[in-house]
């Protein structure tokens, strides 16, 4: 449907700013993508809700894999800290060791070689480097998932409009990304019940019915505007929700 309606799509220029609603034509792949997808410079292709190319995984963030992103790390940056934790009065005792090795190692292991020693320190200078790196890019990432904010949409200039997709609470913005509230929030599943489709989003000027459909929506108006264009209501709610106009 989005290949045979592209053209008639009213073309909407990808701006920096907000575009509740809107679809624009992506000039990379000469094709409509819906509201908050944005093209890849790397994949080469358009990523629903598109978050930012990460090349530490090599692949993009956003809507299909998210959570996940944010599940990753957040758990590295848990085992960092636990991992420096109980092993610290260890790390110490290495550091005094190859300072004064004349002391003796703190529990003066017979089989404790200086290789183990320099090993030892290594990990647990490593362990510290992701604790450092890993810190602030989830503060980050925790401070835009909060107010439902991808990274592309935190460089936006704000100036024609709010956030349109804020709904003012952390739970319910939150569950944009990890679905509705409940133990697969903490697992790498794919959320049990989903709030999006990734192609129409909760805004905080509207809400959605339980089947994603906007409540101003009733099934009379897309049975008659599908009737109209000759197509399904979902091909209806499509080109109501993004302006299609009838070729």
């Amino acid at each position: 449907f989005v290949r045979r309606s592209g053209e008639g799509l009213p073309v909407a220029l990808p701006t920096t700013d907000w575009q509740p609603g809107t679809a624009t034509l992506c000039k990379q792949c000469s094709m409509p993508r819906p509201e908050r997808a944005h093209h890849c410079h790397v994949c080469n292709i358009c990523i629903l809700r598109m978050d930012h190319h990460c090349p530490w995984i090599n692949n993009c963030v956003g809507f299909g894999n998210h959570k996940f992103f944010l599940l990753l790390v957040g758990y590295c940056l848990l085992t960092s800290i636990i991992a420096l934790i109980t092993t610290f009065p260890d790390l110490v005792q290495c550091f005094r060791y190859l300072v004064s090795p004349e002391q003796g190692y703190g529990w003066e292991a017979e089989d404790m070689r200086l290789m183990d020693v320099v090993v030892f320190l290594i990990f647990g200078i490593i362990a510290l480097i992701f604790a450092m790196l890993l810190g602030p890019m989830l503060a980050t990432h925790l401070e835009l998932a909060t107010h439902n904010v991808t990274t592309i949409e935190g460089h936006y200039e704000h100036v024609n409009m709010p956030n349109p997709f804020d709904q003012g609470s952390t739970n319910v913005n939150l569950s944009q990304i990890f679905g509705a509230f409940g133990p697969d929030w903490f697992f790498p599943v794919k959320p049990f019940r989903p709030l999006s489709d990734g192609v129409i989003f909760l805004r905080s000027s509207g809400s959605l019915g339980p089947d994603g459909i906007p409540q101003s929506f009733n099934q009379t108006t897309l049975m008659a505007q599908a009737a109209f264009v000759g197509g399904s209501p979902e091909e209806a709610l499509w080109r109501m929700r993004y302006q299609v106009k009838n070729q």
